[in-house]
């Protein structure tokens, strides 16, 4: 009789993690004909089935029976002394009981705070405790749901956190049965949720070890369910599972926005010796792939009247990500094998994938431009441009006519810096026809600007540098006066750039003219940007080519001493040093201008200036011992290497600045102590370009067709 009550007492428990309540009466019957003194079993399966079938058809409360099922119930829990698991499972049972009939303070009363503080003796990762665990973590999500209800958030986070150690059933893997994947599933989107609204609210801090852990607990699941991260609802008035993936990328771009230290918490481990900039690299990119599998497979091609903002929100956090992490804040060796050009190659796949669920999208358009270019692809990106900026004037035109706005449309601030960088790359990299695009590109932009609703400052006069940035008021349709100022700075520089590739000679004067007024009306204090170094560089720039000396020493100087003392916090994109660096140019054409004046010492100093502002040499070129080593030295030691300098993470454009101001400062040198000093000081300067960019060997050009023959002998007579 025992061994067959055993039996029937497993079946039950067995057809309860299924949810095959139509079983349970039966099983009921079966155990309390052969074991009577299992009431509290039998009660609590009993009530258990009634409650489900109530809930799951809709049926009336009163089904429940509740005043009578309920002392009953509280009776067999006073008198259970032979198993804990089975008076747990009573407790939780009656807390439910509670809360489905609407009576919250009595479930949370009832409902047990712990499984582990209340019977230390259960092992919830026991194969036999199945039906133990579902009920623990049943009774966390309810008291949690009941704490919500009088709003105290941060309480049924508690609530919930004591919950968690319920789970380790599932991460057993032990085979996760319906009723365990239903509150299982359960239990982490409410925990993923609670944690989210505690987040947006302040409630709770990211810089918490735990405050991602259960959105790792909530990817660690479906990683154990073997299969393909799903989609859809996991129950009836939950919410997307794609908006929990949502939330988890959410939390860890703030991570990376805010430069917070990575929380370790439940991390798994990825690679070995990883970084932990390099494992929240890999994190971000693991949840953001599972969201963005969920969203483009859930989300249709939209219909004329359609938007897709969840796409648009979803493209601008990915770019607001790849700008962080392809920054100066960020090293190769942080991103991994590929750095740079893979992370960036990766967004393109993620922004064109994202193309195929949006229609005329600016922001995509706008997105594939930037990226394109950051992996030197500028036909692609060009073409993504001129697609961008023509639906832009459409869309443009049909605001105007219609007065209707359109959400997926570009402002005015997002469209004018996109045109102010096209400008700016132009001018950096092109030449006659770039030149001619950027100009082109100038006049749109300076006739955009003349139809919006700005103040209009006087074009000419000196540049004035301003300590405190002040409040400026704008009209709310208006951008902000710092993008004004961007493309008024864009303007200037693609006519400077113009007026050095232009053919005609003569109207050079004029358009160095336009240049110079457009840079000084950028660096205007009313426009917030008067300690622009690029606005300063090209204006001191124009003014030495025009032979206006005099000017241009006293600008770049008061520049200098004026943006020397500009702190704000931009390491995170430019990275350290970078207002430094920024200057190097600055300090060069410094000492260009005072040897045109033939104060060759000045001009001396001014090169040392530029390098002097690193304080230690250290800091920019690294430890120099043990750097160059022998080659069968190359392989050893590799994990004592010195620490980098600056310039092993500086653009090539940046190592060019520093080669110019030595081999300025060496010209000097000749000038004022002979060319024997000269040759002499030559060697710190090949010591430097090895330093910056390493062992060239020089190839052997390849032999050219007959027809450049006599165009290559006539360029080696002129260079001999």
């Amino acid at each position: 009789m025992a061994a067959k009550a055993a039996r029937y007492a497993e079946s039950l428990d067995d057809v309860r993690c299924e949810g095959n309540w139509s079983d349970v009466p039966e099983l009921v019957r079966k155990v309390r004909k052969h074991d009577p003194a299992r009431e509290c079993l039998t009660l609590t399966a009993e009530s258990e089935c009634v409650i489900s079938n109530v809930t799951a058809a809709g049926d009336q409360l009163a089904d429940l029976d509740v005043p009578n099922r309920l002392p009953k119930l509280m009776a067999v829990i006073e008198a259970e002394t032979n198993s804990t698991e089975e008076r747990f499972q009573a407790q939780v049972c009656v807390g439910w009981m509670h809360w489905v009939v609407g009576e919250y303070a009595l479930a949370l009363e009832r409902l047990p705070k712990s499984l582990n503080e209340q019977y230390p003796d259960i092992d919830p990762a026991n194969p036999a405790s199945e039906w133990t665990s579902v009920c623990a973590l049943k009774a966390a999500y309810l008291r949690a749901n009941c704490l919500m209800r009088d709003g105290q958030r941060l309480q049924a986070l508690e609530a919930l956190q004591a919950g968690l150690p319920s789970l380790d059933r599932v991460w057993c893997g032990h085979g996760i049965r319906k009723q365990l994947r239903y509150w299982s599933e359960l239990f982490l989107t409410e925990h993923c949720m609670l944690t989210s609204d505690a987040l947006h609210n302040n409630e709770f801090s990211l810089d918490d070890p735990n405050s991602i852990a259960s959105f790792r607990s909530w990817a660690r699941y479906w990683k154990i369910m073997s299969a393909p991260v799903t989609g859809g609802f996991g129950f009836k008035g939950a919410v997307p599972r794609r908006r929990i993936w949502h939330e988890y990328y959410l939390a860890l771009s703030r991570i990376l926005e805010n430069d917070l230290p990575y929380p370790p918490g439940q991390a798994e481990k990825m690679v070995e010796d990883m970084s932990a900039r390099g494992q929240l690299r890999v994190e971000i990119q693991r949840a953001e792939s599972a969201y963005q599998a969920l969203l483009l497979g859930e989300t249709a091609f939209p219909r004329a009247d359609e938007e897709r903002a969840e796409i648009e929100t979803f493209v601008k956090q990915v770019m607001m990500n790849w700008s962080i992490l392809c920054g100066r804040g960020w090293s190769e060796q942080d991103l991994g094998q590929g750095g740079r050009d893979l992370l960036s190659r990766s967004v393109l796949d993620t922004l064109y994938n994202a193309a195929t669920r949006t229609y005329h999208s600016t922001s995509i358009l706008r997105s594939l431009f930037l990226v394109h270019l950051s992996v030197a692809e500028f036909d692609l990106a060009f073409k993504a441009l001129d697609s961008y900026l023509d639906i832009v004037k459409k869309g443009r035109a049909r605001v105007a006519k219609t007065g209707h706005a359109e959400p997926s449309l570009d402002d005015d601030k997002t469209a004018l810096e996109t045109i102010s960088q096209a400008i700016m790359i132009l001018c950096s990299y092109g030449h006659q026809q770039a030149a001619e695009k950027a100009r082109h590109l100038g006049t749109e932009l300076e006739d955009w600007l003349s139809k919006l609703p700005h103040s209009n400052l006087q074009e000419n006069g000196t540049p004035v540098i301003v300590e405190d940035k002040e409040e400026i008021e704008v009209p709310a349709s208006a951008p902000p006066p710092q993008t004004i100022a961007l493309a008024w700075q864009a303007i200037g520089l693609g006519h400077a750039h113009w007026s050095r590739v232009a053919a005609d000679a003569g109207s050079r004067a004029e358009i160095q003219s336009k240049a110079i007024r457009c840079l000084r009306r950028s660096l205007a204090p009313e426009y917030g940007r008067s300690k622009d170094v690029r606005s300063f560089f090209a204006l001191g720039l124009l003014l030495a080519e025009r032979r206006e000396l005099t000017a241009a020493i006293e600008l770049v100087r008061s520049a200098l001493i004026a943006v020397h003392g500009f702190e704000e916090d931009y390491n995170l994109f430019y990275g350290p040093y970078w207002q430094e660096r920024s200057l190097i140019p600055l300090w060069h054409l410094l000492s260009i201008l005072l040897s045109a004046r033939q104060d060759y010492v000045m001009a001396a100093r001014t090169c040392e200036g530029a390098l002097d502002q690193f304080k230690d040499p250290t800091i920019l070129l690294g430890k120099a011992e043990n750097r160059f080593r022998s080659e069968h030295l190359k392989d050893v030691e590799t994990k004592n290497l010195p620490p980098r300098g600056l310039v092993d993470d500086m653009s090539d454009e940046e190592k060019i600045g520093i080669m110019d101001v030595k081999m300025t400062q060496l010209a000097l040198v000749e000038l004022m102590e002979g060319p024997d000093v000269a040759v002499n000081a030559s060697s710190e300067l090949l010591t430097l370009f090895s330093r910056l960019f390493g062992s060239i060997e020089v190839q052997q050009p390849a032999l050219r067709p007959p027809r450049y023959c006599r165009a290559a002998k006539d360029l080696a007579h002129f260079q001999g």
